[in-house]
């Protein structure tokens, strides 16, 4: 199974959002071309759908590439995803016609 992950320095700074099959592994070659320290800040079952909605969601926090700035938006969209609760926007419109039907 693939797993969403956010990596940061230790120092902090940008959280780097991917996909993986494995999250260590992609530490380690992330690691090799970072001088400072990274850390797995969370890592959680998802594919590349929930990756792609996760960027989506943040393309206005961006900083380059698959990097996003450390802020109360990221963090809070990366607690969303890994509860289970951001979703594509036509996701959203499945789930909202299942609610009206209950």
């Amino acid at each position: 199974m693939r797993n969403i992950y956010a990596i940061q320095r230790v120092s902090g700074g940008e959280i780097k959002i991917g996909i993986a099959n494995d999250v260590g592994k992609r530490l380690r070659a992330l690691q090799t071309s970072h001088s400072e320290p990274l850390y797995v800040l969370l890592s959680f079952e998802g594919g590349s759908t929930m990756e792609k909605a996760l960027h989506a969601h943040l393309k206005d926090h961006r900083a380059q590439g698959e990097w996003f700035y450390d802020n109360e938006h990221t963090r809070g969209a990366l607690r969303l995803a890994q509860d289970g609760l951001l979703w594509e926007p036509d996701e959203w419109v499945k789930h909202a016609s299942k609610l009206r039907k209950n």
